[in-house]
């Protein structure tokens, strides 16, 4: 698989087997935390299909790395509407944001942890080996990129929870 794969050092396009190569060689350093091994993790992914923007979702996970997981998203649309979701683990509960209005969805708790952590996880494979910079990829004619990757940031477990 071919990736563009930009940082603040390398803006070159590579095949993401030899990243991981590098990265498991020891061509990282120890003190570095890779979004695989982090407890918290921000990020941006813009989709485009054919062209045409379908809009920008941001990700803050925290304790992603256990039952307590915390999740956190914002869709912003292409028409300029805002969803937001939250699904929190440790309390069981989720809720929903949209067209002004904020909705508890714990009743079908289940389904959307299971959707958002799936759609997490699946990002952050792709990123489980990088510290920061961006990461974009092509599917038939969808592209994702991945931004804004911020390992370990501060996030208060209030941001998970409506009142």
């Amino acid at each position: 698989m071919r990736v563009a794969f930009t940082s603040p050092i390398n803006k070159n396009l590579i095949n993401l087997d030899w990243l991981k190569n590098i990265l498991h060689s020891g061509g990282q350093s120890a003190t570095t935390t890779t979004v695989g091994a982090a407890n918290s993790v921000k990020f941006d992914v813009s989709i485009t299909s054919s062209g045409a923007s379908q809009g920008t979702y941001e990700f803050s996970g925290k304790n992603v790395k256990t039952d307590n997981f915390m999740l956190y998203v914002t869709f912003d649309a292409p028409d300029g509407t805002q969803s937001i979701y939250i699904v929190n683990n440790q309390l069981q509960k989720a809720w929903t944001y949209t067209n002004g209005q904020w909705t508890d969805v714990s009743s079908s708790y289940a389904q959307q942890y299971n959707t958002w952590k799936g759609t997490w996880d699946n990002y952050k494979n792709y990123l489980s080996l990088l510290t920061g910079g961006s990461f974009t990829y092509t599917s038939g004619t969808t592209t994702y990129k991945i931004s804004n990757i911020t390992v370990n940031p501060q996030l208060d477990d209030s941001l998970f929870v409506h009142s």
